[in-house]
């Protein structure tokens, strides 16, 4: 039902939708059945850098074991993802002085600095070496690219173009 309601469709249409999906990307259950089951089971999930996440009412049962194995499944993406992020962010930090920025704020998941405009065009580099190399060597275990987008203004709130496109206003 949740599916129906937030895309304001019908039950069965929602159904038919999550079907398509595990059948078209099967792993993906697979994943949600052996995660939930090792929360029962063990009643902890470790990250693949080995942060632990306890889980101490999966055998309650009724509505608390099914809020941790909904947990369980989030937190290994949402927590390893978390620790990517920052140790990204940390990277980011430590090199920020290649292209004379500095870092100002994070906001949700983004990473806001400021740079004299005349680097802009070290940009693309540094963000190959320091986020998608740094990912490959740090976090090997990750099978993908993970992809991230730079966006370019004066302000945080005008941050709305490329690097290309900006450079080339004014």
């Amino acid at each position: 039902p949740k599916l129906a309601n937030d895309l304001k469709i019908p039950v069965d249409e929602a159904e038919g939708l999550m079907a398509m999906f595990f059948k078209r990307f099967p792993k993906i259950r697979e994943y949600i059945e052996i995660t939930k089951l090792k929360v029962v089971r063990e009643g902890v999930l470790r990250t693949p850098t080995g942060r632990a996440r306890r889980f101490p009412l999966a055998k309650a049962g009724g509505s608390m074991a099914a809020a941790s194995q909904r947990q369980g499944v989030n937190f290994l993406v949402q927590g390893f993802t978390s620790e990517i992020v920052n140790r990204v962010l940390i990277n980011l930090h430590k090199h920020i002085h290649e292209v004379r920025g500095r870092l100002m704020i994070t906001v949700h998941d983004s990473i806001v600095f400021e740079l004299p405009r005349d680097n802009l065009g070290l940009l693309d580099d540094f963000f190959n070496i320091r986020v998608r190399d740094f990912i490959r060597k740090e976090f090997p275990m990750v099978p993908v690219e993970l992809p991230y987008d730079v966006e370019v203004g004066p302000t945080y709130g005008e941050a709305k173009h490329s690097i290309e496109a900006y450079a080339k206003i004014k």
